[in-house]
């Protein structure tokens, strides 16, 4: 006994739809919408034709506007997302420790740039105490949000900020202990940053 038509036209368009048969294009927007780790350690794997949609740099990094990076970003992994990663807005390093001088030079190639988050795990080996703070100075003109938890930035160090970065109105400098707010710093957070932690 055969089946009506209605209920044959019920039972197809219930059925899971074939990614696979998708355009290109409208895939790609999709899998965009995922974030790098999840696209270069599991999406690509689920067939050929993810995988080669996936072998596209601009897949990874051509559209991240925020990268949060634990425990495993390196002077490599920074300039990698440095040189194609344009549209950048917002990235979070946090026990990162394996970065040295040079990588923190990714300011000068991620003008969109806004906010920049950094937790120290210690305070590394490959800077004196007031580094990052010079290169974030020179580099990170736009910044308008900063957190450097626990870094050895001292009074030099955070003025430099305030100076090279005049648009900034927020900034968390909790565990930051070489600070001693001395002669008119204190006032001057309070003048120029709107929220300060």
């Amino acid at each position: 006994m055969s089946s009506s038509p209605a209920k044959k036209h019920k039972f197809e368009s219930t059925k899971n739809p074939n990614w696979v048969e998708l355009p290109k294009d409208i895939t790609s927007n999709i899998l965009q919408r995922l974030n790098t780790v999840e696209i270069l350690t599991k999406t690509r794997y689920v067939c050929p034709y993810w995988w080669n949609i996936c072998k596209d740099p601009f897949m990874c990094s051509g559209h991240l506007e925020k990268n949060d990076i634990y425990c495993f970003a390196t002077d490599d992994l920074l300039q990698y997302i440095a040189g194609r990663a344009s549209n950048l807005r917002c990235l979070q390093l946090d026990s990162c420790d394996r970065i040295s001088y040079e990588g923190w030079f990714i300011g000068q190639s991620c003008p969109a740039l806004k906010s920049l988050t950094f937790y120290a795990m210690s305070d590394g080996e490959h800077f004196t105490c007031d580094d990052k703070a010079f290169i974030i100075a020179k580099k990170m003109h736009g910044l308008l949000h900063l957190v450097l938890h626990g870094d050895p930035l001292s009074d030099v160090g955070l003025l430099a900020i305030l100076d090279g970065c005049p648009r900034l109105e927020s900034l968390d400098i909790f565990g930051c202990y070489n600070l001693d707010f001395e002669g008119s710093l204190w006032k001057r957070l309070h003048t120029q940053i709107k929220d300060l932690y």
